[in-house]
């Protein structure tokens, strides 16, 4: 039966997941998840590259495009579905959408009062510059492709919006621990309120809406557009 919770997600509803089938696959999307964030402070600094996002910033991008690369090798099917959901028009606001981020990181944040200030002791999370937002891209869009392989994961166990919202919530809120060893626990806490509350926006948007997925994504970034320039405002 066609079920409208994801009618905008695929062609047609995944089958019904075993728990088991659950767990594991829920348990995949974690493991990437910790290998890409808990790598980064290995990886990077193993291979003689700087931890940040304003000095190697396509050093960094690099990294995490290769971890969007496993995350589609894990989840091909998901990535296909969720992909072919999407309208050209969609894709075409998008790059609208990111171009003004990115003209934004390139020139309008010099005109923050708090621009060229660094309140933390890592600079890859919120000091932001002009080279700010080809890793930061990188990044997102591999939260985006756990985030979208999360939500379907759970509506193909269980389609109903609370119980998937509920559950990537628990799950979003938790994988932000995970990032406390590179930023002050305050902020963190923050960051995984951030996401606890995204768990009201994200799965609603992408299962019911069309072209929700890159609705998502762009709520996603206009977040940290947002922090960027409360923190550089010094709100």
């Amino acid at each position: 039966m066609r079920l409208v919770t994801i009618r905008y997600c695929m062609e047609q509803p995944p089958p019904y997941l075993s728990f088991s089938a659950l767990l594991a696959t829920l348990g995949g999307i974690l493991l990437i998840w910790i290998g890409a964030y808990g790598g980064f402070s290995l990886i990077i600094p193993a291979m003689g590259i700087e931890l940040s996002y304003s000095e190697t910033p396509l050093e960094v991008a690099a990294y995490y495009l290769a971890w969007v690369g496993i995350a589609a090798l894990a989840f091909p099917r998901t990535i296909a579905r969720v992909h072919t959901a999407q309208s050209a028009r969609a894709y075409g606001a998008l790059v609208l959408v990111l171009s003004a981020i990115a003209l934004f990181y390139a020139i309008g944040i010099e005109m923050l009062p708090g621009h060229g200030t660094q309140v933390y002791a890592n600079d890859f999370f919120l000091f932001a510059d002009s080279n700010f937002f080809i890793p930061k891209f990188a990044e997102l869009l591999l939260q985006q492709v756990l985030i979208v392989a999360t939500v379907l994961t759970l509506a193909s166990f269980d389609r109903n919006i609370f119980f998937v919202s509920l559950m990537y919530g628990i799950m979003f809120g938790f994988a932000h621990v995970f990032i406390l060893v590179e930023i002050p626990p305050a902020y963190v806490a923050f960051l995984a309120g951030a996401a606890v509350i995204s768990a009201a926006v994200f799965p609603y948007l992408i299962l019911r809406v069309k072209n929700g997925f890159i609705y998502s994504f762009i709520l996603h970034w206009l977040f940290y557009v947002a922090l960027t320039v409360l923190h550089l405002s010094g709100i």
